[in-house]
């Protein structure tokens, strides 16, 4: 029975955790990437909203003159 918790578990880890190909950035939920191209587009494409972060994209400073 311990046996088979193990084993489920490890099945379960590997069927969420989502495997990035070259070029891609794994979003902060662990479940999704995203190409390197579309980070800091504007436009969301981690379901977090992660590749368009602060802490991904750094802060922008806007100046009107």
């Amino acid at each position: 029975m311990y046996l088979q918790r193990i084993r489920l578990l490890s099945v379960f880890a590997l069927q969420c955790a989502a495997p990035c190909g070259p070029g891609q950035m794994l979003c902060l939920s662990g479940d999704q990437c995203v190409d390197y191209q579309q980070l800091c587009d504007g436009t969301p494409h981690c379901r977090d909203a992660s590749d368009e972060s602060v802490n991904t994209c750094g802060e922008f400073v806007v100046m009107l003159v």
